[in-house]
């Protein structure tokens, strides 16, 4: 046996197999495309040319190498189902007198060619449309940049590596599995039943506290700083719950089936219920494995498409200026306005309108009427560099911004007075629960004159994490007195005043894009020793874009990618199911039944259970808006009712997608088992 035996062996056994190679091979392709076309596009130097090219290179490249590591489990998944239909093949192999060495030479040259075959082409499908890929990411983010073919040899060398490590990982592990097997045990295994789990009612229970766990995780979460973390425990949760939940329901709902003598004693329902019950626990991780990967789909592309159509808002919102100026300094007012007023003229800007004023902030424990400034520190130990969701008792936290009552009527043109010891509260951030006519803080209780007024116009204010909570204080020297009684307590650590300044003006967006560095230079010229934040409403716009532009990107293509895995794995359970069932049916022919029974039996048995995934993961990513909504606020999207309309809008496009894969998977299914 030399020469190109083995290969020709290994060649005809693919060709003969083509039913299921071939779709491996397309998968195997277009993973390869996926991971080269985003390790490729966060390599291109003409994205450096776009705004908010930093943020957008590391997006690509992280969805690059999350599409790689979902390549690694997808791609090994699938190598099962064809290993597991050509047992019969092998096991004949080994009895006619080849050794399993022989066996695994095969596999390693069925290796050899799905690498060159699938690398190949993959590389050639990113190649191609990589400038269209390129293009469409312009257009998406609504700017340009150098047009250029650019291929980045280094990327797709690691690309295939990558690639070449997954085909010898799932051709060794094919290689073992024939290795550690008798020729009897193969044969057996290919079509042997499947008994029903011992334990039912214990997985069954073990079933449906993680998925009432991970729900309840969902429903609970309240902080968006502590969404994330918790976000993957619910998922290891359902994902858990999900595959044990399909084990025992499928059996119980299976047995329900069987004692109803009405359904069960009709021709077709005997025959498919029985069928289900022969590989209960094959159905059952297939079924979970189609839930989990069309609710990746759903809950990835939900999201992103979220953000990518609520960006104008969220930048309307959250730089409603053209400019933004933020100065740390007690520097007299008059100064730094005429300062920032000449940066601006020197620069052509036509300003329209502009306000400015003094503000504080700090962040607080609300417990009951009082502000708790020095417990929130010291939960800190003064270290800020530790992350906000260590932090003790987070949903109490509140974020304090504090003005003086001069600037405050200055900006909104009000005309309030306050006595010594009374404050006026912003926002509606207390709730309708709140009774207190009083609020303590800094050790000194003041009277709450008003509550649910205005912010003014020129308050930087963050209030899409924490819950905001505005004051406004009688006169300069109670505000004076806030400042150093915060710096009492984080010493060092403590901020100065900021005066806000933000600014309109008619110029062109163009215009106000590219006067943004020269303003922010002649600022740092005139005022060296204050620190700053400066920040334009265009500027921030391509920073925002380049954002939920690039997750929308990625989202887009990981949804394709688990999409493709989702029909591939709904294309094999089909496949392997149909060789498994087709002697079942024709010996059923040979007793009597009918060929009309035979197809109207087939029909029931995978329209019986085939609709339970797309129902179970609609279900899963109900249950996940409340937490993922939470994750969103991290990114400012708090459009709830578009983050609806977005989830509900993919779960119906994905129906109809999954609608269309039970027809051609069950028309697959047909012609195998009716096939003579």
């Amino acid at each position: 046996m030399k020469g190109m035996f083995f290969p020709k062996l290994a060649w005809d056994g693919l060709k003969k197999n083509r039913q299921t190679w071939f779709p491996y091979l397309l998968a195997c392709a277009l993973t390869v495309a996926t991971d080269a076309l985003l390790l490729n596009l966060s390599a291109n130097p003409s994205i450096r040319d776009m705004k908010g090219a930093a943020t957008l290179q590391s997006i690509l490249s992280f969805g690059g190498w999350i599409s790689a590591l979902f390549s690694i489990i997808f791609l090994f998944y699938t190598h099962r189902f064809l290993i597991r239909r050509r047992l019969r093949e092998f096991a004949l192999f080994n009895i006619l007198g080849m050794e399993k060495r022989h066996i695994a030479r095969i596999l390693l040259w069925e290796g050899v060619f799905t690498f060159l075959l699938g690398g190949g082409l993959g590389l050639c499908i990113g190649i191609a449309l990589d400038k269209a890929m390129f293009l469409l990411l312009e257009r998406m983010l609504g700017t340009s940049a150098t047009l250029g073919f650019y291929i980045s040899w280094e990327t797709l060398f690691w690309v295939l590596a990558l690639y070449l490590a997954i085909i010898t990982f799932c051709t060794l592990n094919g290689v073992r599995k024939i290795a550690v097997s008798s020729p009897l045990m193969l044969l057996r295994s290919a079509s042997q039943g499947e008994r029903p789990p011992k334990t039912r009612g214990l997985l069954a229970l073990i079933g449906a506290l993680c998925l009432g766990a991970g729900y309840y995780l969902s429903f609970t979460t309240e902080n968006p700083i502590t969404a994330l973390p918790v976000f993957f425990e619910a998922v290891v949760l359902v994902i858990i719950g999900t595959y044990l939940s399909f084990l025992t329901g499928s059996v119980a709902l299976l047995r329900l089936l069987q004692k109803n003598r009405r359904y069960y004693y009709r021709t077709k329902h005997m025959v498919s219920v029985s069928g289900l019950l022969y590989r209960m626990r094959q159905n059952a991780m297939g079924l979970g494995n189609i839930c989990i990967l069309s609710t990746m789909v759903l809950v990835t592309v939900s999201t992103t498409t979220a953000l990518m159509f609520g960006a104008n808002d969220v930048i309307a919102r959250r730089y409603p200026y053209a400019f933004n100026i933020q100065i740390e300094s007690k520097r007299d007012e008059a100064e730094l306005l005429s300062v920032v007023r000449e940066a601006q003229r020197a620069q052509a800007i036509d300003i329209t309108f502009e306000t400015s004023g003094r503000q504080l902030d700090f962040a607080a424990f609300l417990r009951e009427n009082e502000l708790e400034v020095r417990a929130i520190a010291e939960s800190y130990g003064f270290d800020w560099t530790r992350p906000m969701s260590s932090m003790e008792s987070t949903n109490e936290v509140k974020e304090i911004y504090v003005f003086p009552l001069e600037d405050y009527n200055r900006a909104l043109g009000t005309n309030y007075t306050l006595g010594d010891d009374e404050i006026l509260l912003l926002g509606n951030s207390l709730g309708s629960d709140w009774r207190w006519n009083t609020l303590r803080i800094f050790d000194q209780d003041w009277i709450i004159r008003k509550i649910g007024l205005e912010y003014p116009d020129y308050a930087s204010i963050e209030d899409d994490v924490f819950t905001t909570l505005c004051l406004v204080v009688p006169n300069e020297d109670v505000f004076f007195d806030f400042e150093r009684a915060k710096r009492d307590i984080y010493g060092e650590f403590a901020s100065a005043i900021d005066w806000c300044y933000v600014s309109n003006c008619s110029n062109p967006a163009e215009e106000q894009l590219n006067v943004e560095d020269q303003l922010w230079r002649t600022i740092i010229e005139r005022l060296p020793d204050a620190p700053f934040q400066f920040a334009s409403q265009q500027y921030m716009r391509t920073e925002y874009m380049s954002t939920f532009g690039g997750l929308f990107f990625i989202g887009v293509f990981l949804g394709m990618l688990f999409m493709l895995a989702a029909a591939l794995t709904l294309y094999y359970k089909q496949i392997s199911e149909g060789y498994e069932d087709r002697e079942r049916f024709l010996m059923l022919e040979r007793v009597g039944m009918t060929p009309a029974e035979v197809r109207s039996a087939i029909r029931a048995q995978v329209l019986l259970i085939f609709f339970l995934p797309l129902v179970v993961a609609g279900c899963h990513t109900l249950g996940a808006f409340p937490i993922t909504l939470r994750m969103l606020n991290l990114l400012l999207q708090n459009d709830v009712r578009l983050y609806l309309q977005c989830t509900l809008g993919c779960i119906a496009a994905f129906a109809i997608l999954y609608t269309l894969f039970y027809i051609a998977t069950a028309k697959v299914y047909e012609h195998i088992v009716q096939a003579k």
